[in-house]
């Protein structure tokens, strides 16, 4: 798959997302990140401020699951696969916002695929 490609299918791309006092048109192609915080969540957005959602992660990942880019590497995580810097056993999945997200042992061999789908990427 095509980085550029998975690129401009995004852009100008929004969803919207209600928040507790108002609605959020956001770029697809900007969310870095989803974090699940109990019955709340943090949607991270590359060069802008977070938003802070009154919904379950799983709402939103239905949202996003006709975008081929989006991953859930934990129980509390949605990732941009576009972001990813880099992957380290101990520390994590590393986004370009410099967070660590964790990656779950039982989605490891799911992240590795995805990743060579979209880069074309061959693991060892």
């Amino acid at each position: 798959m095509n980085t550029q490609f998975l690129t401009s299918e995004l852009h100008n791309k929004r969803i919207l997302l209600k928040c507790s006092r108002s609605i959020e048109f956001i770029e697809v192609e900007k969310i870095i990140r989803i974090e699940s915080l109990r019955a709340y969540c943090r949607v991270c957005i590359i060069n802008e401020n977070a938003i802070l959602l009154s919904c379950p992660l799983k709402a939103i990942e239905e949202k996003l699951s006709v975008y081929s880019i989006f991953f859930r590497s934990h129980k509390s995580h949605l990732i941009n696969m576009l972001y990813v810097k880099n992957y380290h056993s101990d520390k994590g999945i590393k986004l370009a916002d410099g967070s660590y997200v964790p990656l779950a042992l039982k989605m490891k061999s799911a992240f590795l695929e995805k990743m060579e789908t979209i880069f074309g990427l061959t693991s060892k």
